[in-house]
């Protein structure tokens, strides 16, 4: 099996560069994305195993990325992270199949 690819969607470019560098160090191969718009036109072109994507960002929220991606392929786990994050968020997202939610800041 080859290196797994993971897409980090965060209009935050530090912790967009952070976590893809965490990731990276880890031995996967990282793409990111600095909003849901540009990770979605990402998704269609190439083959990821894990999307990792915040909440809250401009032109495309996380959770329209988070339905359009299932839509696509339901198979890939999508994780959720948020500095605002809400029970009623958390419940939402894994409805709509988020495999985690993730609350900001937290320990890689």
């Amino acid at each position: 099996m080859g290196q797994l690819s993971i897409l980090v969607v965060d209009d935050e470019p530090d912790l967009r560069s952070t976590l893809s560098h965490a990731l990276n160090r880890s031995g996967y191969s990282v793409e990111g994305a600095a909003n849901g718009v540009d990770a979605l036109e990402k998704f269609k072109t190439a083959n990821f195993n894990l999307v990792i994507s915040d909440v809250k960002m401009p032109q495309m929220s996380g959770m329209e990325l988070l339905t359009s991606i299932k839509k696509m392929s339901p198979q890939t786990p999508v994780i959720m992270i948020s500095a605002f994050g809400t029970v009623s968020n958390a419940v939402a997202a894994m409805q709509q199949g988020a495999s985690d939610y993730i609350l900001e800041p937290f320990s890689f």
